[in-house]
């Protein structure tokens, strides 16, 4: 009965242990669609970020451009690069170690069927030492009348059949010892199997482990690319403040060409020379308006940067 329930232990743990093995299996196929969409996310991210690298570089001169941007934008993409692949290893690792424990299970699994035909053996052959050790009573209990018979009638007729059911109980006495042994045997046996099954327990607990660490770095590459978005939209943002910017002045050439065309057309010096002086002091104070809108620009964007 011991054993039975020995049996019955390491049956159950390694139901669970397969049980923790598919869900594990599970997980690592959702982290499997995760990589892939991260990776098609960073691919769209990229091909937006040579988008608007490429109109970025019709203004080389705008004073809205961060010093070494691009350098620092490139960083940061080579990190995020090199987390995409520290995250493909960990899931080739994980691989691996999921094949390696379903190779063992199937291992054990043959193991305990082994052990389970074995101890059904053991149960016949109990159930026949049960059998030999009811008959060598009887046997014993018909030796003490036959020697209570003996010391009266010395000559007894069945003197040799109980000197030869003697040699038989020795022979069963015997037996018992072997089976005994046996059965240590397989006891010796159980106990390797629940060492393999502790250790099998420690490489699950490992991978579990493991299988959190990627998710955390996981999410730590989600937080940075969100991260990027926000600086490639500051971006969309100050890229269409400055064609604003760029559109006013152009308006207000035009208007200055045309002043101009009207400034040639004067014949009175004096008229030209208040023009001139008017068209200079308009020019002054449109620079000073460019300038204030850019300072105001470069603080929104410091704000926005401190606050998010």
């Amino acid at each position: 009965k011991k054993h039975s329930e020995l049996l019955q232990s390491a049956q159950e743990e390694m139901s669970r242990k397969e049980a923790l093995i598919q869900e594990l299996q599970h997980e690592l196929n959702q982290k499997k669609e995760e990589v892939e969409q991260k990776k098609n996310e960073y691919n769209f991210k990229m091909r937006q970020l040579e988008h608007v690298m490429d109109s970025a570089a019709e203004y080389p001169q705008s004073p809205k451009t961060p010093p070494h941007f691009q350098t620092h934008l490139a960083k940061l993409l080579e990190t995020q690069e090199q987390e995409i692949e520290d995250g493909r290893a960990s899931k080739i690792s994980l691989q691996h170690l999921v094949t390696k424990l379903n190779e063992d299970r199937e291992v054990k699994n043959a193991e305990i069927l082994r052990i389970k035909e074995q101890l059904c053996e053991m149960d016949s052959l109990r159930t026949e030492a049960e059998q030999l050790r009811e008959r060598n009573w009887l046997l014993q209990s018909q030796l003490d009348d036959l020697e209570r018979e003996k010391n009266s009638e010395q000559n007894h007729p069945d003197h040799q059949q109980l000197k030869n059911e003697q040699e038989e109980m020795i022979k069963e006495r015997l037996a018992k010892n072997k089976l005994a042994e046996e059965m240590l045997k397989m006891k010796a046996d159980l106990e390797e199997v629940q060492s393999v099954l502790l250790n099998k327990e420690m490489d699950c607990l490992r991978m579990a482990e493991e299988v959190e660490r990627t998710r955390t770095l996981e999410s730590k590459a989600f937080q940075e690319k969100e991260q990027l978005r926000s600086k490639l939209e500051e971006l969309y943002e100050e890229k269409e403040r400055i064609f604003q910017e760029m559109e006013m002045l152009r308006k207000q050439v035009e208007c200055l060409a045309e002043e101009n065309g009207k400034l040639v057309g004067h014949q009175n010096l004096h008229q030209k020379i208040q023009y001139v002086v008017r068209l200079k002091k308009e020019n002054v104070r449109l620079a000073e308006e460019t300038e204030k809108l850019r300072a105001e620009n470069v603080f929104l964007k410091e704000k926005k940067r401190n606050e998010s």
